[in-house]
């Protein structure tokens, strides 16, 4: 996260306020190089200079293809975030209340007073460089066969899952890849039929979504040929959980239990071991339930009882209700209500957030499961996100 330190520049005497107020746009006050801009709906807010600074988009501040910044952080003194003169040009047919600024280095900003507000306010997604991006669809908790409470509610997912992606389609089409990806994105999991069943299609396919890393968070499993779900060589069931929805009904119904696995910081332990020795290793600190600091909306699920999620040292009473936490989530996590099980097929790949859902399989009997071939790979969360938007637009242009 970005802090802008609130370095003031010489005062400036302020304009009356009946001076700089059109009907349309706000009015503007200049205190301590600092400027309020208040509406008449009542949407008030005090900026910095800075902050009004690097949203000019003038041939001086951008490169105007791009809309990418001239000149890096360290350019600006003081003087350059200090607000010297502001006004508001009226909206006509053509254009917005445009907001007219002078800093104090004699830089001249035009900014739509409409854009600034709808960013101030947390109206939509506000951007800078690109000339429109859409809000990314809401996440939509879901269960096994528990629908919720009326505060919190989940639709029941077993026995009635989205209907498949076909792979034909997502290769010739740009608004079934957004069908897709919205759907990632909303439910957190997708399953693709069709794909052909040669070695290497899941990085493949994980190209066309998203950017590729590395192993395993992407599955393609085939077990006999085809054959109609449940399938008929093969009694491997997975299993997948909604983390995010429990951890939103732990805090509904334990808020306390919640606050303790979200302010609890333990170590995640990754041995990597190829059958004769370890190789490798890797640690992470992070709680069980991570947030996003300003808002608390969940950000991830971290639960593995093999990676460890060890505790620090606490005094024995806190350290009490920590474990008694942790062991109420899990136990809520395995509640068969909670769970949807499904079966892959040949040609099966299924797509799905890591860090929402849990998951796992039933034991595979090698003497009556047959042969079965699994591929997997990770993808990056920022490309999940550039290929959604980027087959929104491919979709909107075909239409």
């Amino acid at each position: 996260m970005l802090h802008l330190l609130a370095l003031h520049a010489a005062t400036t005497p302020s304009l009356p306020p009946s001076t700089c107020k059109p009907a349309d746009g706000p009015t503007v006050l200049i205190e301590d190089g600092h400027l309020t801009l208040a509406w008449s709906d009542g949407v008030s807010s005090t900026v910095h200079g800075a902050w009004l600074r690097e949203r000019c988009l003038g041939p001086a501040s951008v490169e105007q293809a791009t809309k990418q910044p001239l000149h890096g952080h360290e350019s600006f003194d003081d003087s350059a975030w200090a607000v010297e003169a502001a006004s508001v040009e009226a909206a006509n047919s053509s254009t917005a209340a445009l907001l007219h600024v002078t800093f104090g280095d004699g830089h001249k900003s035009i900014l739509e007073s409409g854009k600034l507000k709808a960013e101030l306010t947390g109206c939509g997604e506000s951007v800078v460089q690109p000339p429109e991006l859409a809000a990314l669809p809401e996440r939509l908790l879901w269960s096994g066969t528990s629908p919720g409470t009326a505060s919190l509610p989940r639709t029941p997912l077993q026995g009635r899952l989205p209907p498949r992606h076909k792979y034909e389609a997502l290769s010739t089409s740009p608004s079934g890849l957004h069908a897709l990806t919205t759907q990632l994105l909303t439910l957190g999991f997708a399953i693709v039929e069709g794909v052909p069943k040669v070695e290497g299609q899941c990085e493949e396919f994980a190209g066309k979504i998203s950017f590729l890393r590395a192993l395993h968070a992407i599955k393609h499993c085939s077990c006999g040929d085809g054959e109609p779900i449940p399938c008929k060589q093969c009694s491997v069931v997975n299993y997948a959980v909604d983390a995010v929805a429990v951890a939103e009904q732990l805090r509904e119904t334990h808020p306390a239990d919640f606050a303790l696995l979200a302010n609890t910081q333990v170590r995640w332990e990754n041995s990597a071991h190829d059958g004769r020795d370890f190789i490798s290793a890797y640690v992470r600190h992070a709680p069980m339930i991570e947030l996003e600091p300003t808002t608390g909306k969940i950000l991830a699920i971290n639960f593995s009882s093999k990676s460890g999620g060890y505790a620090p040292p606490m005094e024995p009473q806190l350290a009490h209700a920590f474990y008694q936490a942790r062991r109420l989530f899990a136990r809520m996590l395995n509640d068969p209500s909670n769970k949807i099980m499904l079966q892959l097929r040949a040609g099966d790949l299924w797509v799905f957030d890591n860090r929402r859902l849990l998951h796992g399989r039933s034991v595979i009997h090698p003497d009556t499961d047959g042969e079965r071939h699994i591929e997997g790979c990770y993808m990056q969360r920022d490309g999940l996100l550039f290929h959604h938007e980027r087959s929104r637009r491919a979709s909107r242009a075909d239409q």
